[in-house]
């Protein structure tokens, strides 16, 4: 079973670094929820997860907008970008100790 993100909700507790993500199972059609933590949700956000614009019972954003992409219309990001990311910063970090 695969869901994509654009499959995917996104929800951030007003006043805490958890959050959860939550989708309707392809198999058995039950809405699943899991808890993650803020940097997971970020990533999920960046691959095109929804991210509604507040809280089920209306009274905070669930998403602060420095978690939001600068860019809406951005493509969303791929595990290539992140595997290049991934290298980028492992090149940086290995050159910053030789100096």
């Amino acid at each position: 079973m695969r869901v994509e993100p654009s499959e995917l909700t996104v929800f951030v507790a007003a006043a805490s670094r958890q959050g959860s993500y939550a989708f309707w199972c392809p198999s058995c059609g039950r809405k699943a929820v899991h808890s993650v933590d803020r940097k997971m949700l970020a990533l999920l956000v960046a691959a095109g997860a929804a991210t509604p614009a507040y809280l089920p019972d209306g009274d905070a954003p669930v998403l602060p907008p420095e978690d939001r992409s600068p860019n809406p219309d951005a493509p969303p990001l791929t595990l290539d970008d992140l595997i290049e990311l991934h290298f980028r910063l492992e090149s940086g970090i290995r050159d910053a100790f030789r100096g």
